[in-house]
Formats: C-alpha cells, structure tokens, sequence
C-alpha cells in the first residue's frame, strides 16, 4: 500500500483500550450497585459507600466518553502537529524546537517535543492519571510529552509521518531542530 506524503496522518484513541477501560467501568458499576442495594436491604449504608459509588460512576462517565470519542488526537499534515486535546490550532513546525521518539519504562513508547515558550503557554497538558495522551513532560519548561500507549498508532509511526510532514528547509535556524529518534 502507497501512502500519499501530503494526506494526514490521523491519530484517535485505542479502540480496543478505551473499551476495555470501559468495560471495568461497568463492572465497578455493577458492584457498586450490588453493595448499595445490599446496604439499603440491610438498613446499613455507611456514607463511604455513597462516596466511592459517585467516584465510581464517574470514571465510568469518563471511560465512556473516552470511548465513544473518534476524532483525531493528533493530525500530522503540512501545517504542523495538531494536538487536539492541547490545543485547538496545529503547532507549527517553525515553533517545534526539538521532536524525540523514545522507549519510556516497560517498553511504553512515546514522542518528547520541546517547543517555543510562547506556544507552551497556550496549550492546555492533560493529566496522565486520567488517560490524557498529552502531557507535561517533567524537567523540561517548554516540553510535552505524547504518550502513544492509549492511541491507536504506536510512536514509531507518529514519529516518521512527523518526519515526512517536517519542513524540507528545516526552518529558521536556532527554531526548530529534524526529529530523530532513539527507539
């Protein structure tokens, strides 16, 4: 298969993932359901009980979100790096400093950018607790990390559309550096 050098390269959540996240969403429902119900039948609810079924409940709403969402997470194209989740305009590729691919703990693979401080302010950086693909990367002011873990593309195949989507020019100098890799 021939891939065209000027498409998109699109990004979206890890179906089967998200669904099995969800999936545990819906069996910690059912147990919480079961305890409560039992608690009511026997007149003894402790508050803890009301607590940890809401907390329950809303990580199933945020599972289930997660998978019913099929937009892109990160569009690869000419204009830049569209981080959806960060940022509702693509970044780019001038004001990308530095693109790493890297093998993190236990093999989970992600891509490191550093970018301009300028465009570090506007993005809005997940949480990695909560599933977010899009992260602060730690020790480093300007630098995101995207974790590939929960999306449907592993890393390496992010990384060489973001090195064929890379400016030929390489940009102004001191702004940006070619994406290289270390997986």
């Amino acid at each position: 298969m021939r891939v065209d050098p000027a498409a998109p390269f699109l990004v979206r959540r890890s179906r089967w993932q998200s669904g099995l996240y969800f999936a545990f969403a819906v069996l910690l429902l059912i147990f919480a359901a079961i305890n409560l119900w039992k608690g009511l039948a026997d007149g003894n609810l402790p508050s803890a009980a009301w607590f940890f079924a809401a907390l329950i409940a809303f990580y199933a709403w945020h599972a289930a979100g997660q998978f019913l969402d099929r937009r892109p997470q990160i569009v690869v194209d000419a204009a830049g790096l569209l981080l959806a989740a960060a940022s509702p305009d693509p970044i780019p590729w001038q004001h990308i400093r530095r693109a790493t691919a890297k093998t993190g703990w236990r093999g989970r693979a992600r891509i490191d950018l550093e970018v301009d401080p300028e465009t570090h302010a506007r993005l809005k950086l997940g949480q990695r607790f909560m599933g977010d693909p899009i992260v602060r990367l730690r020790g480093r002011p300007t630098g995101l990390s995207i974790l590939t873990q929960s999306l449907d593309r592993d890393a390496q195949a992010i990384f060489v559309a973001m090195q064929r989507h890379w400016p030929a020019d390489d940009a102004p100098p001191h702004s940006a550096a070619r994406p290289s890799s270390t997986l």
